[in-house]
């Protein structure tokens, strides 16, 4: 299974909306030159738009997963491709002996995310910057977003309920 570029899907972590099981992290090899170099992409599903937006947000060495230390139940489901040689580690950086004990299921094969569908996130996913905002509690794309947030040029930041500030010092009420 490969991304929109034809690089390799190399990890998917999934996370529960509502009753389903939506992708929200995803890793992707450089393909065969830079094998476990990868690209880390986050999914964010719009409840409104009823849309699956994802976006890259970096490239690393490895997969990394964070996940919830010591947890007694399931956080998330993870699935990987053993056979593309890449390591996952934790974010710390050392190697993950028990997935289990971070909050994760493995599962056997990527999660069918519609009709047709073969577990594909890109194919599913809609690319786009994301933001979201704490009133509606959603994502929205940057280009139709809610009224409770706005970007600011002079802050170089989002605005509004998409950040701590609640408001900015350059936006007139």
């Amino acid at each position: 299974m490969n991304d929109e570029k034809g690089n390799p899907i190399v990890m998917i972590e999934y996370h529960r909306i509502g009753n389903l099981w939506m992708p929200h992290e995803v890793f992707v090899s450089h393909g065969p030159e830079y094998p476990q170099y990868c690209s880390h992409y986050d999914f964010n599903w719009s409840r409104g738009a009823e849309t699956l937006y994802f976006d890259e947000a970096g490239s690393c060495p490895g997969v990394y997963v964070n996940g919830w230390p010591n947890s007694k139940k399931r956080m998330a489901k993870l699935w990987f491709d053993d056979s593309a040689g890449v390591p996952i580690r934790q974010g710390s950086g050392a190697p993950v002996d028990d997935f289990a004990a971070l909050g994760f299921e493995l599962i056997a094969r990527p999660l069918p995310l519609g009709p047709g569908n073969d577990g594909n996130p890109f194919d599913f996913g809609v690319e786009a910057r994301v933001v979201y905002c704490r009133k509606c509690r959603d994502h929205f794309s940057e280009d139709a977003h809610c009224d409770h947030i706005f970007w600011c040029e002079q802050c170089d930041e989002w605005g509004g309920s998409a950040s701590d500030k609640e408001s900015c010092k350059h936006r007139k009420p």
